[in-house]
């Protein structure tokens, strides 16, 4: 899914307006997120995180591929856990009043009738 960081950016820049964002590398991926331009960067304050950026030091989250289905999922609900406890964390000590989660894969959308 890393093809379509470009287009969450650009979109979520102007729906929300996001000016910050973390996006945390899955693991399991078998290609780095891709450049992100340089506009971007000149727009917003993107944190680039690994496991070890969030996931404590004494846990194992490594999916193997012999893993059983439900203990797949139990260390992918962890992980997402430990990100989002952190991420919390990091986004309090900016002073930041509020923050969302999602996958690259999931848009947040605005009602018309908000406006």
């Amino acid at each position: 899914d890393n093809h379509r960081i470009p287009e969450w950016l650009a979109y979520h820049y102007y729906a929300l307006p996001l000016r910050h964002v973390v996006i945390a590398i899955d693991p399991a991926s078998h290609q780095n997120p891709p450049q992100i331009p340089s506009r971007w960067h000149q727009l917003m304050n993107i944190t680039i995180w690994q496991d070890k950026d969030y996931v404590p030091m004494n846990v194992v989250l490594t999916r193997q591929p012999k893993d059983p289905p439900d203990q797949k999922r139990e260390k992918y609900t962890q992980r997402q856990g430990f990100l989002h406890y952190e991420c919390s964390k990091y986004f309090k000590s900016l002073n930041k009043t509020w923050t969302t989660y999602h996958d690259i894969d999931e848009y947040l959308t605005i009602s018309e009738d908000f406006f």
